[in-house]
């Protein structure tokens, strides 16, 4: 986004190469020593003589903005687009302006702006509009949509360090995950923002999230089960399922704490349609360890088998991507789940995911046929 046109700029704007007059010069001093609600006069004051000077309006805009009025810098910002239509600055800072004022119409008109400015963003602008957006989305309740913008954001500027804070955020207070928080805040204060305030309000949250941390797994499995367990993985590479099932049920019954054992019986199970089973066998891992991915991933996996797409999004997007975010196989049946609830806008936002996260996992990893299911996919636009 700009912050405000160079003195420069705004002299050949009005005089050529005349000298500058001082209302605008005031408002110049006033934006850049922090005076915001001077430089708000000011270029007010310049708008009576210059009316349809669109670096005027964007530069009220930003120091209303700045000074809190948010009515103010709504209106300054929709005159730049009234004289620039499409100007991607003015309808981003727009959409931030609308946000902060809030009401469903407010959300809805910046959600609307945010989605045009991001076909046209890369790098860290779309790092920023996508943070924006994330904070759009949240305001409207679609904290689903909110966590697929910071993981794309993080995707277009690793280093972009308002995403690291957002994303804890997003964990900690709305989630109500406050394990998945500590990782993006420390990555946060990794940056030593110089925002001091903020920085004492990430460390706090960091702090209460690390209270969360659950306990290390560790449990030995028992050699005999772990001999079984062995033998169901070869078994189960060769797609014999039912005798993959068979060791995973003799390893179990040999050690009840065996978690392998438990979780890939559930595997087995599922490769069998044996949903209902495989359910059971699943919630009995999770019990010994809900920390571990394969037991949240292949409990949504279940629900999706079962036809619950609704229940398999909202499980995958709740609790099991904050926490593996750059698990491809649930980004991909986050994409699957929204398909088959024709609910493409966001099927087609994980499927995006799921393809980045694949490519910078194995940059020659085949998908060629995800991408074609993608295309098929007709395009829709989003609804709160």
């Amino acid at each position: 986004m700009r912050t405000f046109i160079a003195t420069l700029f705004l002299s050949a704007l009005f005089f050529g190469c005349g000298k500058q007059t001082p209302t605008v010069e005031d408002g110049e001093n006033a934006l850049s020593q922090g005076d915001f609600k001077t430089a708000a006069t000011a270029f007010k004051a310049a708008l009576k003589e210059h009316p349809s000077s669109v670096p005027l309006h964007y530069n009220l805009g930003i120091a209303q903005a700045l000074a809190g009025d948010v009515s103010g810098a709504i209106a300054s910002f929709r005159d730049v687009l009234r004289f620039t239509p499409g100007d991607l600055d003015a309808s981003e800072a727009l959409a931030g302006e609308l946000r902060k004022a809030g009401s469903a119409d407010n959300l809805s008109e910046a959600h609307e702006l945010l989605d045009f400015v991001l076909q046209y963003r890369e790098g860290t602008a779309a790092a920023r509009a996508l943070n924006s957006m994330a904070l759009v989305e949240s305001a409207l309740r679609r904290n689903d949509l909110a966590l697929a913008r910071l993981l794309a954001a993080h995707n277009a500027d690793p280093e972009y360090a308002p995403t690291f804070y957002n994303f804890g955020n997003l964990c900690a207070k709305t989630l109500r995950l406050p394990a998945a928080a500590v990782k993006p805040l420390n990555d946060f204060l990794a940056t030593s923002p110089a925002d001091e305030a903020l920085v004492k309000k990430a460390t706090k949250m960091r702090d209460e999230a690390a209270k969360s941390l659950p306990p290390s797994y560790s449990h030995v499995t028992a050699p005999e089960a772990a001999a079984l367990v062995t033998q169901g993985l070869e078994a189960y590479a060769k797609k014999e399922y039912a005798k993959a099932e068979g060791f995973f049920a003799q390893a179990s019954a040999a050690d009840p704490l065996a978690f392998d054992a438990l979780a890939n019986r559930a595997n087995a199970l599922m490769a069998m349609n044996r949903i209902a089973e495989a359910k059971t066998s699943f919630e009995a891992a999770a019990n010994l360890d809900p920390t571990r991915f394969n037991v949240a991933y292949w409990g949504a996996n279940i629900t999706y088998s079962s036809g619950d797409y609704e229940k398999a999004t909202a499980a995958l997007t709740s609790s099991i991507i904050p926490r593996w975010p750059d698990e491809p196989q649930a980004l991909r049946l986050a994409a699957y789940s929204y398909a088959q609830g024709q609910r493409y806008y966001e099927a087609r936002i994980y499927g995006e995911l799921f393809l980045a996260a694949t490519k910078r996992a194995n940059p020659a990893a085949k998908t060629a046929d995800f991408e074609a299911w993608m295309g098929k996919m007709p395009n829709t636009k989003f609804t709160p």
